[in-house]
């Protein structure tokens, strides 16, 4: 067409289009989810490939700003993480059930369910968290049925994932 006219219309059409496929997209999964039944939301839940929180975490926050090792384990509990991040250069603490990839990994973490001592590990960082003027943004991937994934609900922000 730019031959013809002598205009070029290549980037806004390309533009549109991407656009149209981001938008289907969104409109396909939404559609998709809605529709299935609750074992199948479990599976999805539960499935071993699905992103874990630390994978959550570090996409979201400002990559030059995770310097040294602020996602760690709690020192009580290792099914729960915590760390500071920033989003858009506001810093942020964030905490979290960590589950594995591999058998290895669900036995360190211990399926990502928090021992008795997580409730320690879990007051523990709420106590620091509340005394911080940072928002807490908490995210619970999985079934979130769990004890733990409640006490870690009463941060500023949480996702249900």
């Amino acid at each position: 067409m730019a031959d013809e006219t002598g205009l070029d219309f290549n980037d806004q059409i390309s533009s549109l289009e991407s656009k149209y496929q981001q938008i289907f997209l969104e409109v396909a999964l939404k559609d998709l989810y809605t529709h299935l039944t609750p074992i199948q939301r479990l599976t999805i839940a539960r499935h071993p490939n699905r992103p874990t929180v630390l994978d959550h975490i570090l996409n979201i926050t400002d990559k030059d700003k995770v310097g040294g090792t602020p996602w760690r384990s709690c020192r009580l509990d290792p099914a729960i993480v915590t760390g500071i991040g920033s989003i858009d250069g506001k810093s942020f603490m964030f905490i979290g059930h960590q589950k594995g990839r591999n058998t290895k990994e669900n036995i360190e973490r211990n399926f990502a369910m928090p021992t008795p001592h997580g409730g320690e590990a879990i007051a523990q960082n709420l106590r620091t968290m509340f005394g911080l003027k940072v928002p807490i943004i908490s995210v619970v991937t999985g079934s979130g049925g769990s004890g733990g994934a409640l006490a870690i609900g009463s941060a500023n922000k949480l996702f249900m994932l």
